[in-house]
């Protein structure tokens, strides 16, 4: 029973530290927008938010390993195994780091010679500060990946409460240091070196979390005895990661598809209706995600009994969750909505808000299955339902959007659930909680 209480209560450590680091980080993004403006000005501001914007999209070309490591790593872990463990994340590790150093190279080269093409439309002073920020950006990457892979190390343990508090400790340290560079008048490359640092108080945290358990961890050279290590990362496996790490960024890219469908005003019409609806998903999504580690080390140690257990006592809180959270907001989104931006902008289509609330459900039940899914490594499958879930929207926007503006994605999206896509996502989960994930499968 002891047990019991302590695996729920580092389950409720990593929830509540998930739901902290995000708070954290929307509260630092909007409270220094004003301070950020005054500061440097538009133009620099714009430049700034392009090169963090750079930073969240390069992770595409490392994030398809994420799962994976995640994977091989809490295998590892559960099984007790701490030499393969160490060897695997020096592998890892090395790999994170060098497309960071790529980057950063790349950076570089682009910073040295296309800066004038790049930051066109400013003053002199305006493209010195640019081409800094872009060098600055480099150094930063290499930071990122570093400390993101020693928390990947931390949760693959059990230990993402820990991981999220070193996450935590980094935005502070940021707050902590931006708010006074930019109250005094500070600079965007200050900024830039300032992000530097709270990265490096995030890996100092982690690294010292991690040491505290496996002492003289490092990085490592890839030799011919990691050949198989390097083809679960790689490989097959990091094939169908990647390709689920499109369907996604393709599924959440809804704000873009209207912006090119029906332009600026039907974007910005569609992000106030759906951006607190966005919110609410995200934070159902925390509560599957935290899971993750424990299916990882569940399915090594072959529990499958009490991994079924746990995916249909959580499938069911996560639906009651999500029923509750979509109604309220197809009720009261409208006034939510107007009390965050004001009633005269606020847009009126009480059609618009109910469909946001039934896609908070649809979305919402479907993360667990996704998540235990991709903790077993049974992609093929997974990529299947997602892949219908995608082209099923797809085809109902582009169908209806002629006749229904930006409703005809929230439509899309319900009716897609509805017709098929909650059941593959659901069959899903039922055929990976009962019966072990064959070889062959986990490769696709």
């Amino acid at each position: 029973m002891f047990k019991r209480a302590l695996r729920h209560r580092s389950y409720l450590e990593a929830i509540s530290s998930s739901y902290l680091v995000m708070a954290a980080s929307i509260l630092v993004q909007i409270a220094f927008v004003p301070l950020y403006l005054k500061a440097f000005g538009q133009y620099q501001f714009g430049v700034l938010m392009v090169l963090l914007s750079l930073v969240n999209f390069a992770v595409i070309g490392i994030a398809w390993m994420s799962g994976g490591a995640l994977r091989l790593l809490g295998e590892y872990a559960g099984q007790g195994d701490e030499g393969a463990f160490c060897r695997a994340f020096g592998l890892i590790k090395t790999i994170y780091v060098g497309y960071g150093i790529g980057l950063a190279l790349l950076l570089g080269i682009v910073a040295v010679s296309f800066d004038q093409v790049l930051f066109s439309g400013g003053t002199a002073i305006d493209t010195l500060v640019a081409h800094e920020s872009l060098l600055l950006t480099g150094i930063y990457m290499v930071v990122f990946y570093a400390a993101g892979i020693d928390r990947l190390a931390l949760t693959a343990r059990k230990r993402q409460g820990a991981a999220n508090i070193a996450q935590l400790a980094g935005i502070a340290a940021f707050a902590a240091g931006v708010a006074p560079w930019l109250l005094s008048g500070g600079d965007m490359p200050g900024v830039m070196a300032i992000q530097i640092v709270g990265a490096l108080v995030s890996t100092l945290f982690s690294r010292r979390l991690l040491n505290n358990e496996l002492p003289g961890l490092k990085m490592c050279a890839p030799t011919r005895r990691d050949a198989d290590l390097l083809y679960r990362l790689g490989g097959r496996t990091g094939a169908g990661f990647f390709l689920h790490g499109a369907l996604v960024l393709a599924l959440l890219a809804d704000t873009a598809l209207i912006g090119w469908l029906g332009g600026a005003k039907a974007a910005a019409e569609f992000y106030l209706v759906w951006k607190i609806a966005e919110v609410l998903v995200q934070l159902i999504w925390k509560l599957p995600e935290s899971l993750a580690p424990y299916f990882v080390q569940m399915d090594v140690r072959g529990e499958h009994a009490a991994l079924t257990r746990i995916a249909r006592l959580g499938y069911a809180l996560v639906g009651a969750v999500s029923l509750v959270a979509g109604v309220l907001y197809g009720l009261f989104g409208v006034s939510l909505v107007a009390v965050w931006v004001g009633p005269e902008k606020t847009p009126d289509a009480p059609l618009s808000y109910a469909l946001a609330g039934g896609a908070i459900f649809w979305l919402g039940i479907s993360r667990l299955p996704v998540v235990l899914a991709g903790a077993r490594v049974a992609l093929r499958r997974l990529n299947w339902a997602g892949g219908v879930e995608l082209f099923g929207k797809l085809a109902i926007t582009l169908l209806l959007f002629p006749r229904l503006g930006y409703v005809a994605v929230l439509l899309g999206i319900n009716l897609v659930h509805a017709l098929g896509a909650s059941l593959l996502y659901f069959r899903l989960l039922r055929g990976i909680a009962v019966a072990p994930v064959r070889q062959a499968d986990s490769f696709n």
